[in-house]
Order: C-alpha cells, then structure tokens, then sequence
C-alpha cells in the first residue's frame, strides 16, 4: 500500500472517530467536566474559567470554610474582615479558612487591584463572569463547584454576604457542641414565606415563567448567611446543571427550587432563625450593636466598617479573648486621704 493510500486510511479512520465522539457528546465530559450539561443546559450554569484561584483556601486538615460573596469593587470590606472576624489568629484558634468570591471587573485598573490583593492574601476567588447583581446565581453555582473538586476535607462550609457580621464565637460553640448538622443539611434563616416570584422585567429579582412556574417561591434560605453541608452541592449542582433556563434570585433558586426538586434536603431554622438582625430599620447602627455584643443576635448586618470592627473588637473582649494591656503605675491611684479613717 503506498503511502498515499495510507495517509488516506489514516485520515479517513480519524473521521469515523471524531463523528462517534461528537455525536455521543463524549467531548462534553473534557469542555465542562460534566456529563450533565447538555446542548440545553443554559449557558449561565456552565462553568465560567477561573481567572484567580486561592493559595491558601483548602489546605489540609481544615474542616471548616467560610465563603464570602464580595462585589470586586469591595475592598474595603475585605480589609475590615481580614482585620477582624477571619484574622489568622482567629482563623488558626477555630481552624477554619476563608475564601472571598468575586468576578470581573470591566476595568482594567479594578482588575489590577484584585490582582494585586490576591497576590499579597492569597484568599480570593475570582469567576471569569462579569461582576453584576444579576449573576449571582453563577458566582454562587461556580464557587460549589470549586468546593466539590478542590476541597475534599472540608465539613462545613459558612456562605456569608460581605455586610454580614457573624458572631464566630457563639458558631464554633456550637459546632463543637454538635448542633450544626454537616451531613445533608443547611443551617440557616428561613427565607421570606409565600414570597412572590416577580414578573417585571425591570427587576433585578425578574424571574420568567418557563424558569419558574409557581407564583411563589419554595421554603428556601435567606442567602446572608447559610451553613451548608457539603455533601448537598455535587447533587444541587447536578441539578442545576439540567435547566434551560437562568434564574439570577440564588437563595430561592438554589436552596428553595432546586433543593425541592431533588427531595430530602434538610434545612434548619430552627438554630439560628431567630438570631439574624438585617437592615432596612432608621438608625440602624443604634440598633445592632447590643444585640450583637449580648449574643442575642449571631449574625448581624451592618452600615460601615468601622461599626463592624466595633462590634468585633467588643465580642473579642466580652468572651475574655483580648484584655486591656497591663498598666505599669508603681502603685494605686487610689490611695485616698492620708492620715484619715
């Protein structure tokens, strides 16, 4: 046979095999590393690339991870956070990690500054999406997705909003003391009852009908602050994985709809459902600090910053973690009248 003929043979061989392969969409399984995405899984819910990855998110040995949803355009926040409630002495003291997760900025200079953030923390977690109100459900759908593949030891994982507060003192007690379920459950606050699926386009909440039947919401989380057992993402994204349709609300889309298709799900409100303060009150900075100092309240929604670290800096001191620094006065100030009863 000459070598004409063969190359012939060769090539004609290759075809029969990229023709078997596409039509079996076994190329799907190497382009989303999932055999669930289908030509009409909704593009939104395929994975997005990562463009920043963290050094130091799922390092051995750590069972418990917080995940905090952050706009690329906070940094200020996740200055004041790293500062106070997941500082490394109390992320060592507690053995937890924490992971921020954001996505792209249009600007080139935002984009050099998380770089640049990511490099000196080595904490951020960034989508290859761009950063909107209205992709929510991708920043949340994508980061389960890293937690599943990257973070095989971890038990728990704590989903917070960078505005929220939590009391970690109050959470680890009762982690040790059991009350938080790390097997098919989620820990949280119970979302807003016969919640109504919105309709108006104009809407950051809009929600279509071939998305969403129902007029009302399932029972689902309130996304401020939800402890989730790893256990549920493979399935919650394997089924998320299946829709035609984007839905942008992701509490209710995520914990509420599609926890209720797939049956079974736990979720706790009982532990925590009367222990949430959130906005939307006048004076609000009035309001939440003795709530929060008292334990009343385990996971609080605060107005700036500097009230945050406030707060923090007054738990810390109240559970006998941090005292004022010894004085070095020779003797008392009060000493009284000399020469007197």
């Amino acid at each position: 046979m000459t070598r004409k003929s063969l190359c012939f043979l060769y090539f004609f061989e290759l075809t029969i095999i990229i023709g078997i392969v596409w039509r079996a969409k076994i190329w799907q399984q190497f382009l989303f590393d999932s055999t669930l995405i289908t030509e009409k899984t909704n593009w939104r819910f395929k994975p997005f690339p990562f463009q920043i990855t963290p050094r130091n998110g799922c390092v051995p040995g750590i069972k418990t991870l917080f995940i905090i949803h952050t706009s690329v355009l906070n940094e200020r926040r996740r200055a004041a956070i790293r500062e106070t409630y997941t500082n490394p002495v109390w992320m060592d003291r507690f053995h937890f990690r924490t992971i921020f997760v954001t996505a792209r900025s249009e600007s080139d200079r935002v984009e050099s500054q998380l770089k640049a953030e990511s490099d000196k923390y080595g904490d951020i977690l960034q989508n290859g999406h761009i950063d909107a109100y209205r992709n929510l459900t991708i920043k949340f759908l994508n980061w389960m997705r890293y937690v599943r593949d990257e973070c095989p030891d971890v038990e728990a994982i704590l989903k917070l909003d960078d505005d929220i507060l939590p009391n970690i003192f109050e959470i680890f007690h009762d982690f040790d003391a059991n009350r938080i379920s790390k097997e098919n459950t989620m820990t949280c606050l119970k979302g807003q009852d016969s919640s109504i699926t919105v309709r108006n386009k104009s809407s950051h909440w809009y929600v279509s009908r071939k998305a969403h039947p129902g007029d009302y919401w399932e029972t689902f989380c309130h996304s401020s602050a939800i402890i989730f057992s790893p256990d549920l993402f493979p399935r919650l994204i394997a089924q998320i994985e299946k829709k035609e349709f984007y839905t942008s609300v992701d509490d209710a889309f995520i914990t509420g709809q599609i926890a209720s298709e797939i049956g079974g799900i736990k979720r706790d409100f009982r532990l925590y459902g009367k222990r949430y303060l959130l906005n939307g009150q006048p004076g609000w900075e009035a309001l939440i600090d003795v709530p929060m100092i008292t334990g009343k309240v385990v996971f609080g929604e605060y107005v700036t910053s500097t009230q945050m670290k406030r707060i923090f800096n007054e738990l810390t001191i109240l559970r006998g973690n941090v005292t004022d620094p010894p004085d070095h006065f020779p003797q008392s100030v009060k000493q009284g009248p000399i020469n007197e009863d």
